[in-house]
């Protein structure tokens, strides 16, 4: 579909030649198009173009030229007066351009580093002098050889020869300054033999102790044209000389006092020679006398370790700590002695307790501290396994303990059985041992104290028939027990009481019959109270009070004799046979034989008192009694009657327990009878 729009035509200048077309709508295209086309499929038509325009482009052509050819000047110029960039020094590698790599030696030597200097000289000493940088170079070589050069005078200044003549010979022969560096290494080398010769003969004086040469070696250094030979290695001697010559007073005072050899002593040489300097001489003598002191109390130390007198060890290796050779042999040793004597103090109490297994667990910490390659590491570790059994057997002697403690006959039964597991071989079996036998002394008095108060109840009335029921009810109580020993003594005590009720009826009837004059009678009644009788000695003291008595009044008779005989008188003398002539010693206790003489009677010994139930009757018959002689009854006093009362036998408590099986039948013994 054609549209009638009105388009301009297209006419241009200098076409005359052209068709023109006259395009209103798109289809009006195509002609001018295909003739376009027509006119490039033929190159024989030319196009013309106008005059003006020729005239035109050659002017546009000039300026075009001067443009280009003056910024390509510009550019040049530009070029030329701006520096090149920097290298990139972080990665120099030997395949970058000689400028670059002695653009980064240069930066890097800027920071006067010598390994820097060292390094930029070595690259540098391999251009030759065909090098087109080569004259740039040898300005670098010269400045870092002088660099180099001021750091080896630094180092022959700190006495560092080999130090200084290494670093010197590192200037490279291209150097201007080379042989300069040569020459100085030379004389530095002069200098120092020189040096050390004298420093060598000093040193040697000073081990010798002389020390006056020691001192004008020192002096001849001064001598010497060098700063370090003239003031500080004089200085250093020096020192050196004053520390010999004080190292060698405290090892005269050290040997001095180990030569008194008692342990404190070497002690105290010991902490004496540790004043010694390390660096000198006199130590390197010393070093090996003090060792052998260490050694002295090392292996005293370990003596009074085995003998649990840790204290005593402790205090014989505190000195050996001073020496450094033996110091840590000397800690190793005294954390072994407290070990132990953590061990000595768990067996202080005899019941365990926690305090006992906390010793023993500390014990055990301290050893394992030990390091492996000590030389006390197999003792201690013996002593770990030793401390470990005693700390299992602690523990079941605590829980055996804690069984023990509820107080009852099932629980210490339990106890025991407890503590028997510890076997004879083990560490702690005598403590277990002493625990079950006080376990079991416990068990019995639990057991057998019902027995022993049941028999005190019985024996409360004092009867005849209530003390013989005490006694067996107390002799039930077998031998090897706890109580039984307790028991005996109560018996023993009704025995004499026993003895006493049956006895007292014969001295009362002797105190009776002396009482009515009839002393013999009364001696012949009190001597059938046997020995060993609870009442036999009070008996022996009446008898020999009555005997007494008998003599006064025959030597009374004898006097009144003697001065009848002395006066006339028709009546003749009589003798009254019924007094003794015999005077036997008033301490003595006597008797009255049928002749009248008195017969001295020793007291008995313990073996001849006679057990009860045996008859109280004396095999000596006692003399009839005099009937000439008596006594008023006042001048005699004899105890109280005792009176019996009637037997009562308390009955047993309800909740007595019943008799052990151990326990003998009930056998009331027989009173002996009366005269």
């Amino acid at each position: 579909m054609k549209s009638n729009l009105n388009r301009p035509e297209i006419n241009q200048p200098g076409n005359s030649e052209l068709p023109r077309y006259e395009v209103r709508s798109p289809n009006d295209l195509d002609p001018a198009i295909a003739n376009v086309a027509a006119t490039i499929q033929h190159p024989g038509r030319s196009l013309k173009l106008p005059q003006w325009i020729k005239a035109r482009g050659w002017l546009f052509l000039g300026l075009t030229s001067c443009l280009v050819f003056g910024g390509v000047g510009a550019w040049a110029l530009v070029w030329l007066a701006t520096p090149p960039p920097s290298a990139d020094c972080q990665n120099i590698s030997v395949l970058s351009p000689d400028m670059e790599r002695l653009y980064c030696a240069q930066e890097a030597a800027r920071s006067g580093d010598l390994p820097q200097l060292l390094a930029g000289l070595k690259f540098l000493e391999e251009w030759t002098p065909e090098h087109p940088l080569y004259k740039e170079a040898q300005k670098s070589i010269d400045e870092w050889s002088a660099a180099i050069l001021r750091i080896a005078q630094q180092r022959i200044e700190q006495s560092d020869l080999k130090g200084a003549v290494d670093l010197a010979k590192q200037i490279p022969k291209s150097s201007p300054i080379y042989q300069d560096a040569q020459a100085i290494v030379t004389q530095w080398q002069t200098l120092w033999q020189r040096g050390e010769a004298i420093s060598t003969k000093a040193r040697n004086a000073m081990k010798q102790q002389r020390w006056d040469e020691a001192s004008q070696y020192i002096a001849s250094l001064r001598e010497i044209n060098h700063d370090y030979w003239r003031y500080q290695r004089p200085q250093l001697l020096s020192r050196q000389l004053l520390a010999e010559q004080q190292a060698r007073r405290l090892f005269a005072d050290a040997q001095s006092l180990a030569s008194l050899g008692a342990p404190t002593d070497l002690g105290a040489a010991i902490a004496a020679a540790s004043k010694i300097e390390p660096t000198t001489f006199t130590w390197a003598e010393a070093r090996r006398t003090v060792k052998q002191w260490s050694e002295t109390l090392l292996a005293l130390g370990v003596q009074h370790w085995r003998q649990n007198q840790t204290e005593a060890a402790i205090a014989a290796i505190q000195p050996v700590t001073l020496n450094p050779d033996l110091a840590q042999a000397a800690y190793d040793l005294i954390g072994l002695s407290y070990a132990r004597q953590f061990a000595v103090t768990s067996k202080s109490s005899l019941m365990p307790s926690f305090n006992q297994l906390g010793s023993l667990t500390t014990a055990v910490t301290l050893a394992s501290m030990i390091p492996t390659e000590s030389r006390y590491y197999p003792l201690a570790q013996a002593s770990i396994q030793n401390w470990q059994t005693q700390l299992q057997d602690s523990t079941q002697l605590q829980l055996a303990n804690v069984i023990a403690q509820t107080g009852q006959t099932l629980s210490y039964d339990l106890a025991i059985a407890q503590a028997q597991q510890i076997t004879p071989d083990r560490p702690q079996r005598l403590q277990a041992q002493t625990l079950i036998a006080m376990w079991r002394t416990a068990q019995q008095q639990l057991e057998d104290r019902p027995y022993l108060l049941y028999a005190q109840q019985l024996a409360e009335p004092g009867t005849l028939v209530a003390l013989k029921a005490a006694i067996a009810q107390a002799n039930q109580i077998a031998a090897g027990r706890a109580l039984r020993g307790t028991a005996q003594s109560l018996v023993r005590g009704w025995y004499q009481a026993i003895q006493t009720i049956e006895d007292q009826p014969i001295l009362d009837r002797a105190w009776s019959l002396a009482g009515q004059g009839d002393l013999n009678g009364a001696i012949q009644v009190a001597a059938n109270i046997a020995p060993r009788r609870s009442l036999y000695w009070q008996a022996q003291g009446a008898i020999g009070d009555w005997q007494a008595q008998l003599r006064a009044a025959q030597a009374t008779q004898a006097r009144q004799s003697t001065v009848t005989k002395s006066e006339p008188s028709s009546v003749p003398q009589q003798t009254d046979q019924n007094f003794p002539s015999s005077d036997p010693s008033p301490t003595s206790n006597t008797t009255v034989n049928e002749e009248g003489t008195a017969s001295v009677t020793t007291p008995p010994t313990a073996e001849e008192f006679p057990q009860p139930g045996e008859p109280s009757h004396s095999n000596t018959e006692p003399p009839p009694p005099p009937a000439s002689i008596s006594a008023p009854a006042e001048q005699f006093v004899r105890p109280g009657n005792l009176h019996s009362q009637p037997v009562v036998i308390p009955e047993p408590p309800p909740a007595m327990p019943p008799a052990p099986s151990h326990a003998q039948p009930v056998v009331i013994p027989d009173s002996p009878s009366a005269p």
